[in-house]
């Protein structure tokens, strides 16, 4: 069955780099991904309405640190695809000190 997921913002990846394409298509057969686009005018069995929402197909990592060091560049945008799939701040930020156990949000900073 096709399915077609129109309008949203879609994340796309074209060769050796991600692009944000608004207003996007994406289509896809059974379980595999046929299109990401601008445009498909072919018919779909079922088409999803994705205005105002952020499309990501094949599980694109969206996930990001806005707050990290500048000096620490997203591997994606680096042209590693290498890199692509892995955990960002395994690969970019070295391991110092312990780890803490406990949730995060309420650790004190004599835990450390």
């Amino acid at each position: 069955m096709r399915t077609l997921v129109r309008g949203g913002w879609v994340v796309g990846f074209a060769g050796r780099t991600h692009t944000l394409i608004p207003d996007g298509v994406v289509v896809y057969e059974d379980d595999r991904i046929a299109y990401v686009g601008r445009r498909f005018d072919e018919r779909a069995e079922v088409e999803i309405d994705a205005r105002g929402k952020l499309v990501c197909p094949g599980f694109i990592d969206t996930h990001v640190h806005s707050g990290h060091r500048a000096s620490h560049r997203l591997i994606t945008d680096t042209g590693r695809p290498d890199f692509f799939g892995q955990p960002f701040l395994d690969i970019s930020v070295p391991r110092e000190g312990r780890r803490v156990g406990g949730d995060p949000r309420y650790a004190r900073p004599t835990d450390a």
